[in-house]
């Protein structure tokens, strides 16, 4: 995303990650590094969670479910409580039920980087659309 549009900006908001765990944590602090995570000039950020949380969901323009195996995450339900969009992975997670997908709020994706990296960039563009279909009495 950040070779297509360099203002796309990632926050990953959690605790992050212990990189003293020999099994995953060293291996992805490491992968991490590489991607110059944290860095000034970067497009990735990690946020600990807490207050600013809110403030990153309100002003996102979308919101990746990256897990494809939590069934419902509550960082969804707060993300469409601020208005913001959710891109997810077909067959992936609870929210793949036509119940959510019907709403609008949802944008499903095949399990693809240049995929997903197209419909988080659309994101924006489908939102204006529909408040010009809105206008319109559409």
């Amino acid at each position: 995303a950040r070779h297509r549009d360099p203002d796309t900006i990632f926050v990953w908001v959690g605790d992050g990650l212990n990189p003293e765990d020999t099994r995953f944590g060293t291996w992805m602090t490491y992968h991490l590094g590489q991607a110059g995570v944290d860095e000034p000039d970067g497009n990735l950020y990690f946020l600990p969670a807490g207050d600013h949380y809110a403030d990153v969901v309100t002003a996102a323009d979308a919101m990746l479910l990256s897990s494809r195996l939590d069934p419902l995450p509550k960082v969804v339900f707060d993300a469409l409580e601020a208005g913001c969009r959710i891109v997810l992975f077909e067959g992936a997670s609870g929210f793949n039920d036509p119940a959510y997908l019907d709403s609008g709020h949802f944008h499903r994706v095949e399990y693809d980087v240049e995929t997903t990296v197209a419909k988080i960039r659309a994101v924006p563009d489908l939102i204006n659309a529909l408040g010009d279909r809105l206008r319109e009495g559409v």
